[in-house]
């Protein structure tokens, strides 16, 4: 029964960090991407 919790809660945990990973990386690239394209349409 433990061994099914502990399952349980480590599914749980690569989940949510998979989640927080995917959410991080967006974060930067949206960070690092509209200064960018901010830049880039004001020089038209």
């Amino acid at each position: 029964m433990l061994a099914l919790v502990f399952i349980a809660v480590a599914y749980v945990f690569v989940n949510v960090a998979i989640v927080l990973a995917i959410a991080a990386v967006a974060f930067v690239v949206c960070l690092v991407g509209l200064p960018i394209i901010f830049a880039a349409t004001w020089r038209r």
